[in-house]
């Protein structure tokens, strides 16, 4: 469960931020595409959707096979009856990686519009009033301290690219199921929460041991997408995780894609475990093969599908 703390103005801000991008990003993209809204009472209606739509991670990995664009909002409820099974770590991975995509999608978006706009004030244009206004929102997103910035647009974008950038699902699929117990805890369950991120304005959900009156809380979520957004944001925003966007940032100018495996490193201050954790994200991403994902990519067009249990 991660560890470090931040003002409560900030985590309300950060929150409502992350609620109305995503609604943003489904209303703008999905609107694009028909949506689907189908409903998953159980574990078998799940793996038999799955099935009918020829969704599997063999294909993705193998054959390079595009990613259904798939939204699940919720684990169905008899989750929990899988237990330690191959089956569960199976149809966890298939279930949360179109989610990791989806985010990351949103954030490249976000990147785009960053390097457009740095294209324009290199060939000596201005940015819009709306352009400015959207930069400084940016700002406030992820945590740019607005003192370094001087109000120049030129190093505002500078400071925001380093941040503004996805998270190998690599990395995603690994830290959500150890962080969520391969989506059995009760915090997966009661708020969807994948990745045991911390709330301190008395909201959210107790921790086991915890007392009502406790104002440190685990963050609950509408949906799962919520969590993977928010999950993102915190690793793209935190003080505690400069050490992996500058990692992240260095392996964008080699060129190549970005290497999960290599990024867990960053993440000692994620866990009380420190190294230990970095071990066992990396122990599970060799386990289940999850570096073979890196090339995984969404279904450029075509049916969304929204999975309420």
């Amino acid at each position: 469960m991660q560890r470090g703390t931040f003002p409560f103005f900030v985590a309300a801000v950060v929150a409502l931020i992350v609620f109305l991008a995503a609604a943003t990003y489904v209303i703008g993209h999905v609107s694009q595409a028909r949506i689907r809204t189908i409903e998953i009472e159980k574990v078998r209606d799940l793996e038999t959707f799955y099935s009918e739509i020829e969704y599997t991670l063999a294909a993705v990995i193998t054959e390079n096979a595009p990613v259904p664009r798939i939204d699940l909002t919720a684990f169905p409820d008899n989750w929990l009856d899988l237990d330690g099974s191959p089956r569960r770590s199976r149809l966890f991975l298939k279930s949360i990686l179109p989610l990791a995509l989806l985010s990351n999608a949103e954030i490249a978006d976000d990147r785009q519009r960053l390097i457009a706009m740095q294209d324009e004030l290199a060939s000596g244009k201005s940015l819009s009033k709306r352009d400015l206004s959207w930069l400084g929102d940016q700002v406030v997103q992820y945590r740019v301290d607005p003192t370094t910035l001087d109000d120049d647009p030129e190093t505002t974008i500078g400071a925001l690219l380093p941040r503004v950038d996805g998270v190998p699902v690599s990395l995603v699929l690994a830290q959500a199921a150890i962080e969520s117990g391969w989506g059995s805890s009760r915090f997966a369950h009661e708020g969807n929460a994948l990745f045991g991120q911390w709330t301190f304005n008395g909201e959210g959900m107790v921790p086991e041991g915890g007392q009502r009156h406790d104002t440190n809380r685990v963050a609950a979520f509408p949906e799962l997408l919520s969590s993977v957004e928010a999950y993102m944001l915190n690793l793209n925003s935190h003080d505690a995780y400069a050490g992996l966007r500058d990692l992240r940032a260095s392996q964008r100018a080699a060129g190549g894609s970005l290497d999960g495996y290599a990024l867990a490193t960053k993440l000692t201050a994620y866990s009380e475990k420190d190294d230990a954790y970095v071990a066992s994200l990396q122990t599970l991403m060799n386990q289940h093969d999850l570096t073979a994902l890196r090339d995984a990519a969404l279904v450029p067009d075509g049916p969304v599908y929204t999975l309420n249990p």
